[in-house]
């Protein structure tokens, strides 16, 4: 049997501040209601409890204010937004059957402590959920206690046993509350001792396993300032260890039948929640705890206040068959806006000059029922390929109709489209085409809530009160109406056609099934990564202090400036404003002064490693063991797709430490395995197309190794008598040209001279004379047109060569000169993409595309195809496009991403 606590309080307070502000049309504030029966539902479906209770803490004080007055008396009175939600939660919970326990004197966790353990006793299965990290403390091997964290508008646990808490904070669930004792709580207004932090608390309680422990030993405490502190305030640290301590004992009975889990769907909810216009929410407890209740239908809500475009009336429809005429009546372009939200999906849509706005949220996130009539409808309009669907940031329009196997097709990504034809553009939303294309200053962004928002492509609609959300509709979507054909317009008139139609515009689902699939995380294989590091960083740490004499924040400039140019007398670079600098360019040009150099340089790469990847990337590991990383099209101004939470275009693979992080990235079950896929040399490649370089063609055509060609021809030695160490100098020489690559970035780069370097230079450009000529060509392209142009038509805006400033002047021919070879390999790698894809559709073949990562790709395999599956990738990759060179990838596999590298 198995009983579930939550804490009440706790929950409503995380949901309240997780969620934006929600109201029904009453103005009744109900987002704290939303959040928190969502993640009611959540754990009721994912741990099918036998027994539900709630607590909640009453506004009286408990005995813990008695003890100690300032008990939380720093906190600030609940807001009154969540304040008139309670009583609502409270009222819906009664109907729903749910014991509520509540004591005065008393708090949640102090109530829910003492069911655990009396269940416990009962040989319960018990479930705590809370989102206060106190109720760890009564964790045990039976005790689980449950911790929601809402990121990015989804909902992630933590989940605690004892071993999961002494694994996670290093201390048992007894002697987490002793560390709380020494370190105090903010929250609570628990004051701790002075000058004893975390991180002291901690490593005390973990030497010494209580409060009791450490002051029998307090003489071998090190530190005189702390150890005097502890010693004057004993008495203190045992005050704070009673009000850090739940009490387990509380004068409370609960009746077992009472808290049995009984039908949640009656009457009585049914109206409470249609009062405050949860539909979802009643869909929800209707498919999964009662029986069919007739609804009505949905609505659409049409704006009312609109003089822009001609959009003017109001229309509401509550009836499917008057919305199925709606989409009759469209013939060949049909203007839409998916708004995404945490409680609410809804689609927006133009007819006839109206704005209608439809609520479905209930169609789209229910996988299990059937497209209803309003989805039937509106299949009819996505997949029709006479249709075109307008849109912007139609990615994340795409996927929820993906999961619905709606196929969506052509379609026009507004945002994208501008991003294209209006390359020297500052920013690509709505409102800057409103301002650009139609002279009109709104201010979309602004309307939102809160004002913070990072991502302003994942502003939601539930963001916004209801005259905001009507006044965003009407400048959303007329500029979706406006704006469509001057940007297509102006696609034709810079010839970027097929760059659009034909590579950004076909990806963008490509790319929304990859971020759907998602890649599967071994969690266990990546903890076991970061302890590697960590043991490897405290290594390096003690090596470092054994070398420097003495130990020292290594974290700390001034310090380690201390270190290195005071007491080991190195050479100083440049001074800051703090003293002198200690950055990542400063160690590289100490390396070989001293052994501690090579030491620093390790210690600053494993530290960004395993705090950017090993413990950064375990945030993103969703519910279903996976990251699902976003892909960016139009970031990047080479035209590189990038990548954001987590960012897995920069996983490092210099570092063979850093490369191991790869082992984590594993196929989603046993029956697949992975393919890497690699293009090599694709930038030199193009670079020979491009220039129309006879030599360079010459030698790909017949296969040569083009480093070992170079270093033949700048160093005027025979092709076989080429050492290693000149063709890993040509390489050098090859790639850095194609950057624009200075006589002193490449002497840096190889460890030569300048003057050396730049013969280098000199001697390439004089054998490959028709490379050099193509390069100035571009210089003067961009300096007549103010832009640079791949092979494919992707426009850069080159600024920089019209500056003053003879260092922006020299970017900007680098820039001229890069571009169109670096912009023409991320053209290629996206035609490479949208061909794959496509013949592992047409031809069903079981597998996926799950990663791009530059010029690399990484594919999972169903086992028993997978020589099969090589050469379709190999062949699909290779003839992405002809050039005058072959296009070669190098294709390897294994059971982890690590393992085809």
């Amino acid at each position: 049997m198995r009983i579930m606590l939550i804490d009440g309080n706790s929950i409503a307070n995380r949901a309240f501040y997780a969620l934006p502000p929600l109201t029904n049309k009453k103005g009744v504030y109900t987002n704290a209601i939303v959040g928190f029966m969502n993640i009611l539902m959540r754990f009721l479906e994912g741990d099918k409890p036998d027994h539900l209770v709630i607590a909640f803490d009453l506004k009286a004080p408990t005995f813990r204010h008695e003890e100690f007055k300032d008990y939380k008396a720093q906190r600030k009175g609940m807001p009154e937004e969540l304040r008139s939600q309670m009583p609502l939660i409270k009222e819906l919970v009664t109907k729903m059957n749910i014991p509520i326990l509540e004591l005065a004197g008393y708090e949640a966790d102090d109530i829910i402590g003492t069911i655990a353990k009396r269940y416990e006793a009962l040989k319960y299965d018990v479930v705590i959920v809370s989102g206060d990290k106190d109720l760890l403390q009564v964790a045990t091997d039976k005790i689980n206690v449950k911790i929601p964290k809402t990121k990015k508008g989804a909902t992630e646990v933590e989940s605690y046993f004892q071993k999961d808490v002494v694994e996670a904070l290093g201390v048992t669930p007894l002697e987490y509350i002793d560390v709380k004792a020494l370190m105090g709580d903010a929250s609570d207004n628990i004051p701790g001792v002075p000058g004893v932090g975390e991180k002291t608390a901690f490593k005390l309680i973990s030497e010494y396993k209580s409060l009791e422990g450490l002051y029998q030993n307090i003489d071998q405490v090190s530190g005189n300032k702390i150890k005097q502190s502890l010693i004057e305030n004993e008495e203190l640290a045992q005050k704070c260890r009673f009000l850090a301590t739940i009490k387990l004992d509380v004068p409370i009975e609960l009746d077992e039948e009472k808290s049995r889990l009984q039908s949640f769907y009656n009457e009585e909810v049914l109206k409470l929640l249609t009062e405050l216009e949860m539909r979802s929410l009643i869909e929800k407890l209707k498919r999964n705890f009662g029986e069919d209740v007739e609804l009505k239908d949905l609505k659409l809500y049409v704006d009312t206040k609109t003089e822009q475009s001609g959009i003017s009336e109001v229309i509401e429809v509550e009836k499917i068959e008057e919305f199925k005429k709606l989409l009759l009546q469209i013939q060949d372009t049909f203007y839409f806006k998916l708004f995404l939200g945490e409680e609410i999906e809804s689609l927006a849509f133009v007819s006839e000059g109206k704005i209608y706005f439809l609520k479905i949220a209930s169609m789209l996130n229910d996988s299990e029922i059937a497209i209803d009539p309003f989805m039937d409808a509106l299949k009819e309009i996505f997949e029709n390929e006479k249709i075109t669907k307008v849109s912007y940031n139609i990615k994340e329009d795409i996927k929820p109709f993906l999961a619905k196997e709606i196929d969506i097709v052509s379609y026009f990504d507004l945002v994208l489209a501008y991003y294209i034809a209006y390359y020297d553009s500052k920013e690509y939303d709505i409102q800057s085409i409103a301002g650009v294309i139609l002279g009109r200053e709104i201010d979309i962004k602004s309307m939102f809530l809160p004002a913070n928002k990072k991502n302003r492509n994942e502003m939601h609609l539930n963001d916004l009160d209801k005259e905001k959300q009507r006044l965003f509709l009407v400048n959303a979507m007329s500029t979706l109406l406006d704006s469509y054909e001057p940007i297509k317009q102006k696609l034709e008139v810079n010839n970027q056609q097929m760059l659009f139609y034909e590579i950004e515009n076909p990806l963008i689902k490509v790319l929304a099934k990859m971020e759907q699939n998602g890649v599967r995380i071994d969690v266990e294989e990546l903890k076991r990564y970061a302890s590697t590091l960590s043991a490897r960083l405290k290594e390096l740490e003690k090596e470092i202090h054994a070398y420097a004499g003495y130990a020292f924040n290594i974290n700390s400039p001034s310090q380690l400036a201390s270190v290195l140019f005071d007491k080991l007398m190195l050479k100083a670079g440049k001074k800051t404003k703090t003293g002198y600098s200690t950055n990542i360019e400063v160690l590289e040009k100490l390396v070989g002064e001293h052994p501690i150099i090579e030491l620093l340089i390790e210690y600053r790469q494993l530290q960004k490693i395993k705090s950017t990847y090993a413990d950064g990337m375990m945030e993103y590991v969703s519910s279903d063991y996976k990251i699902h990383t976003t892909y960016n099209q139009m970031i990047a101004s080479t035209g590189r797709l990038t990548s954001t939470d987590p960012n897995l275009q920069n996983i490092p693979i210099r570092v063979e430490l850093g490369r191991k992080i790869r082992k984590a990235f594993i196929p989603e079950s046993e029956e697949y395995v992975f393919i890497d896929a690699d293009y090599s040399q694709i930038e030199l490649r193009i670079l020979a197309h491009l220039a129309f370089d006879q030599m360079l063609i010459k030698a790909y055509n017949e296969n040569e190794d083009i480093h070992r060609l170079t270093a033949s021809q700048i160093l005027n030695k025979p092709y076989a008598e080429v050492t290693n160490a000149e063709r890993g100098e040509a390489k050098a020489v090859n790639f850095g040209i194609i950057y624009g690559i200075s006589a002193y970035g490449l002497g840096k780069d190889i460890n030569i001279s300048r003057k050396k370097a730049e013969e280098y230079i000199d001697s390439y450009f004089a054998k490959y004379k028709t490379v050099k000529e193509y390069l100035e060509a571009l210089i003067d392209f961009a300096n007549e047109n103010g832009y640079s142009k791949t092979l494919y038509g992707r426009r850069r805006s080159v600024d920089e060569l019209k500056s003053s400033n003879f260092m922006q002047r020299e970017f900007g021919k680098r820039v001229a000169m890069n571009s169109p070879i670096q912009g023409t390999a991320a053209d290629i790698m996206k035609i490479a993409m949208i061909k794959l894809e496509n013949r592992l559709k047409n031809d069903k073949i079981n597998a996926k595309i799950l990663l791009q990562v530059h010029d690399e790709l990484l594919i999972q395999a169903k086992r028993e195809e997978l020589d099969k599956i090589k050469q379709i990738v190999k062949y699909e990759l290779e003839n992405a496009v002809k050039l005058s060179v072959p296009l070669t990838v190098n294709l390897s596999s294994g059971e982890n991403w690590y393992e085809t590298k």
